[in-house]
C-alpha cells in the first residue's frame, strides 16, 4: 500500500512528517505524536541530528547505536539529498521567469 509521493513544494515540516511515516513502515521507528511533531517543526536539521532525535525518541542511545545511526542519517539523505536542511530552503516560493 504504501505512504501516497510527496508534492514537490511540500513544506520541510511535511518532508519530515513524510519520512518519520516511512520509518514507522520501514524499520519500526514509530515515534510519539509530540516527538514527531517535535522533529517535523524543527527550523534547521543535519542527517546526524535527525538520527540522533529519532533515536532518543525511541529509548535509544545514540552513542550506542552506530548502525542505526548511520541508517537513519542515510535515510535523511535519501529523503533531501543533502545532510542538512533548512527551513527556509521549502518555504521560499521558486522564482518563476523572468525573475
Amino acid at each position: 500500500m504504501g505512504l501516497p509521493p510527496l508534492k514537490p513544494d511540500a513544506s520541510l515540516n511535511h518532508r519530515l512528517s513524510h519520512l518519520l511515516a516511512e520509518l514507522c513502515t520501514d524499520a519500526g521507528f514509530c515515534l510519539p505524536e509530540s516527538d514527531a511533531q517535535r522533529i517535523a517543526n524543527m527550523n534547521k536539521l543535519s542527517a546526524d541530528g535527525f538520527a540522533r532525535h529519532v533515536l532518543v525518541a525511541e529509548g535509544m542511545d545514540p552513542n550506542h547505536e552506530q548502525e542505526w545511526m548511520r541508517f537513519l542519517a542515510a535515510r535523511f539523505v535519501e529523503a533531501f539529498g543533502s545532510d542538512a536542511v533548512t527551513k527556509a530552503q521549502f518555504d521560499t516560493p521558486p522564482l518563476g521567469p523572468g525573475s
